[in-house]
C-alpha cells in the first residue's frame, strides 16, 4: 500500500504536524500526529517505516521542508533524500 506523508513545522503552538495518507484515488487519512520535537517524530516515523516499508512511504518534500535545517536531515536519514 503506497502512502503519502506530509510534514509541516507549525508556529503556534510550536511543533511539527504530520499527516499520513493512503495515495490511492479515494485517499484516506490514516494518522495525524503533532510532535513537540524532532526526536519524537523520528521514533514515530521509524515505526511507520517498519510497519509499511520505506519504499511505500513517499514524503511530500515542500520547499520549506527541504530548507528546514533540522527536519530535512532527519527525514532524509529515515526516508531517503528528496527526489530531484
Amino acid at each position: 500500500m503506497a502512502l503519502k506523508l506530509m510534514v509541516k513545522r507549525v508556529e503556534f503552538p510550536p511543533g511539527i504536524s504530520v499527516m499520513l495518507w493512503t495515495s490511492d484515488r479515494d485517499a484516506r487519512l490514516l494518522e495525524w500526529k503533532d510532535f513537540h520535537a524532532e526526536g519524537a517524530l523520528g521514533v514515530w516515523l521509524a515505526g511507520i517505516v517498519g510497519k509499511y516499508g520505506r519504499a511505500e512511504v513517499k514524503l511530500d518534500w515542500t520547499e520549506q521542508l527541504k530548507a528546514d535545517p533540522r527536519l530535512a536531515p532527519l527525514l532524509s536519514s529515515i526516508l531517503g533524500p528528496p527526489e530531484r
